[in-house]
């Protein structure tokens, strides 16, 4: 039975410079290489991406990055790089423009990674697009990781003069197993098809497909400098998975 073709693939990089958090982190240096390498490691060592584009406004994130391989096209519009700006925003802005550069051929897939995901396994990023490739019918996808149970959905209540309303009446499981499995959404990978991302100005679209990812390493993302430390830890503690 004859393959299909590989689906073309871009994968983004959205580095914005004004981060608050953990102030410059995507160009911080943890363990001895800038947060955004290992985001272009990853890409690298999955295979596939055509092209591995930055979008920001940061001249010296702009530098760090193409000393890294990597692509900056040009850089992001200020209005676009702000605490309130969409990460849809900052897509299109950049897919649209690229794509009306003449000769240029447009990809099937765009991948998502936020580079504060620095220990994502490129073995994830293979799935996903693997996913795709399979479900033609599918307009997205996103990975997902299991909710802890005592977060479930199904437990969620609000207070009305001290009183408890369950936003699930009826629902609330006495025993662990007897809950139905509920995940979240946990930012690692997002894919979607050009065609769905134009059409519907959204990541995800209808057809959703999902990647579950459980891994500790891989849903650290340094948003706090709490997150920073655990990412520390974990390099020196000899639990990251090796390449291959």
């Amino acid at each position: 039975m004859q393959q299909p073709s590989p689906l073309r693939t871009w994968a983004i990089v959205p580095a914005r410079g004004g981060s608050k958090g953990i102030p410059r982190k995507n160009i911080k240096p943890l363990g001895g290489k800038p947060v955004l390498q290992y985001t272009a490691e990853q890409a690298r060592e999955a295979g596939g991406i055509e092209r591995l584009i930055v979008s920001t406004e940061d001249a010296e994130i702009a530098a760090v990055a193409r000393a890294l391989g990597l692509e900056v096209p040009f850089l992001r519009p200020a209005e676009l790089a702000q605490d309130a700006t969409s990460t849809i925003d900052v897509i299109l802005h950049l897919v649209e423009i690229l794509l009306a550069e003449p000769n240029t051929v447009a990809p099937d897939l765009i991948l998502l990674l936020q580079p504060t995901f620095p220990f994502r396994r490129a073995e994830h990023l293979q799935s996903a697009v693997r996913l795709l490739q399979e479900n033609p019918q599918a307009d997205s996808l996103v990975s997902v990781s299991p909710m802890p149970h005592h977060y479930s959905p199904f437990y969620a209540m609000t207070l009305e003069a001290g009183r408890v309303n369950y936003l699930f009446p009826g629902q609330q499981y006495t025993r662990r197993q007897d809950q139905t499995p509920t995940f979240y959404r946990n930012g690692v990978i997002y894919v979607t098809r050009l065609e769905s991302l134009l059409r519907y100005r959204h990541l995800e679209g209808e057809h959703i497909l999902s990647l579950v990812i459980e891994d500790a390493p891989s849903l650290i993302n340094l948003d706090t400098p709490a997150d920073w430390t655990a990412a520390e830890q974990m390099l020196t503690s000899g639990l990251l998975p090796t390449s291959g």
